[in-house]
């Protein structure tokens, strides 16, 4: 999950409230900075606005055209330099917002405290169902925000959160884990890039014995066998995919296993119900290891090509 690894259709026009003077300013003043209209601010389903030097300042223009914008179903804001201070202006909208379901706050400069006003909405937020915020600077205190907010919100509608390329370690997997095992709705965990060892490998494991919907996971390391994840960790995967049967895409490439851990695996890929794509490169796996997966892999019927080792 590097990235937003998004594309859409923009939506249809539809009415929407009469043009205000003072929002007019504001919209103007953001359309000024891109390549879309005022008109299209509010009235279109998909603002991509990535990439385009927007700031904190520019937030109050956005969040008002989300707010008149009855139909803006995806805001795409990556790769902009957008920190706390706007971060925490644009979650006032999508708090009151109930059409959008995606956001992508990717590769920006939010912290913790931006994240602190978003977790706040989404406590309310019943619509919104992805949620990137990878390659950011994000901490354990971002990951345990996040958890419990959509946990203390039955009627939230996430089903992928990327996490992607931030700082959460340990501590903030283990407020995932707990997420995983009570949210009904989550599909998608991206915790890759970061700093998550066995710790925090076991408790998502034993998430994943208890979870019916999680269906893809990933905990990839930085760069070839700098992850943090081993024997313990690979042990304790092992064993939910055995129970697990909602879970379809395991990603571990860029950690510490070994042949041992690629015997453990070929063992679950065999029990496991679900499973169908398992990305292993990066790791200290020999030809052997490799071999013993492949084998397991093809004798379990599934496709070749998604068993990346």
């Amino acid at each position: 999950g590097e990235g937003s690894g998004m594309a859409g259709r923009r939506g249809s026009m539809v009415g929407g409230p009469a043009p205000d003077a003072g929002d007019e300013e504001l919209l103007f003043s953001l359309a000024s900075k891109s390549s879309i209209s005022v008109t299209e601010l509010r009235h279109e389903a998909m603002l991509n606005l990535e990439r385009i030097g927007l700031v904190d300042e520019d937030m109050r223009a956005l969040s008002r055209a989300v707010e008149v914008n009855k139909s803006i179903q995806s805001l795409w804001l990556s790769g902009n330099a957008i920190s706390n201070s706007g971060t925490t202006i644009l979650s006032l909208a999508v708090a009151k917002s109930h059409s959008l379901k995606d956001l992508v706050l990717s590769a920006n400069e939010i912290q913790d405290l931006g994240v602190k006003a978003l977790a706040d909405a989404l406590r309310s937020n019943h619509c919104l169902r992805t949620l990137h915020l990878n390659h950011n600077e994000l901490t354990d205190e971002s990951a345990t925000l996040l958890a419990a907010a959509l946990a203390a919100n039955p009627k939230s509608a996430l089903t992928w959160l990327n996490l992607n390329a931030n700082r959460i370690s340990d501590k903030g997997a283990t407020a995932l884990a707990e997420l995983v095992k009570a949210h009904e709705q989550l599909t998608e965990l991206d915790l890759g890039h970061n700093a998550v060892t066995d710790q925090g490998a076991v408790a998502l494991a034993q998430a994943l014995e208890k979870s019916t919907k999680l269906a893809k996971l990933d905990l990839s390391g930085p760069h070839e066998r700098e992850g943090k994840i081993s024997h313990e960790g690979a042990k304790a995967l092992t064993s939910a995919l055995a129970r697990n049967g909602s879970l379809h895409t395991l990603v571990l490439r860029n950690n510490k296993l070994d042949d041992s851990d690629a015997h453990l695996l070929a063992g679950a890929v065999a029990k496991s119900k679900g499973l169908i794509q398992l990305s292993m490169r990066g790791n200290a796996l020999t030809d052997a290891g490799v071999k013993e997966l492949r084998s397991a892999w093809k004798a379990g019927g599934r496709v070749a090509n998604r068993l990346y080792a």
